[in-house]
């Protein structure tokens, strides 16, 4: 069982604009002056529940055993879903139970889920809108100084699950979903890049379908595969298959948003 590091790492949709990060930050340190606070990211699309999912679960695999994660993407902030701590066999997530913690902390391996109860280790005087300030952020921080999950409240059974859906591999044919777009307008999709390898193979050409838009793409092994500005499949850092532009983005010249269903097969 993994004991806390001391890294408390931020994840959230709140941006860069308001208060709201630094006021989080603020509990934090008021609970645990010796906290040390990561910043994942706070420009996950807002309520994209399944953008946050997928940042937070690549993220964790960089980071040593023992940090507590805290995100926050809660479109129903103040409304009757859970509030929850997983503790994985490395690790410790803190949030609220509406999918977000799902993905890293299945990869992590599941060993404790825990309803967040006691008022004791919550700020009085809570706003109804304002959880990862006034909720969220002091449990993580007493979890990180070494409160055990144990005491904010009872151990419970599952969390909520987060569904991306499954890739399908027929004859000759991938079915996969964008699950993520990243900065750089890549499209992340849910299909292991070591099947679409598989079926493409490294440096040949493959057939991208995506809505009404068709055409012949290489499968590189890096973006620098192809000329500026073509449309290109590879394995990204993240494991996945993805569909880049080199030097541009494949979202803004294709149209891709995350959801979008995308076939792959040999060229026509």
């Amino acid at each position: 069982m993994a004991s806390p590091n001391g890294i408390i790492a931020l994840l959230t949709d709140f941006g860069e604009r308001d208060y709201y990060v630094a006021a989080m930050k603020g509990v934090i340190y008021g609970i645990f002056p010796n906290a040390r606070i990561v910043d994942i990211s706070h420009q996950v699309e807002r309520f994209d529940i399944v953008g946050g999912a997928f940042v937070l679960w690549k993220a964790s695999e960089s980071f040593p055993e023992g940090t507590v994660y805290l995100g926050v993407v809660d479109p129903t902030v103040g409304a009757s879903r859970d509030r929850i701590i997983v503790r994985t066999k490395r690790n410790f997530f803190v949030g609220p139970d509406n999918g977000l913690l799902w993905l890293a902390s299945k990869a992590d391996g599941i060993d404790g889920i825990f309803s967040i109860e006691n008022e004791a280790y919550l700020l009085r005087g809570r706003a109804r809108t304002f959880e990862g300030r006034d909720i969220f952020a002091p449990v993580a921080a007493h979890v990180a100084s070494g409160v055990p999950p144990e005491e904010f409240g009872r151990e419970r059974e599952g969390m909520v699950e987060l569904d991306l859906g499954q890739a399908k591999v027929g004859e000759g044919v991938i079915e996969c979903e964008v699950i993520y777009v990243d900065n750089f307008g890549n499209a992340i999709t849910n299909l292991e890049g070591w099947m679409a390898e598989e079926l493409i193979g490294i440096d040949n050409l493959a057939n991208l379908r995506i809505g009404s838009v068709e055409e012949n793409v290489k499968f590189g092994r890096t973006y620098a595969s192809v000329g500026e500005g073509e449309v290109l499949l590879l394995v990204g850092s993240h494991g996945n298959l993805e569909v880049a532009v080199r030097g541009g983005s494949a979202s803004a010249k294709l149209g891709i948003r995350r959801g979008d269903k995308i076939s792959i097969s040999r060229p026509k």
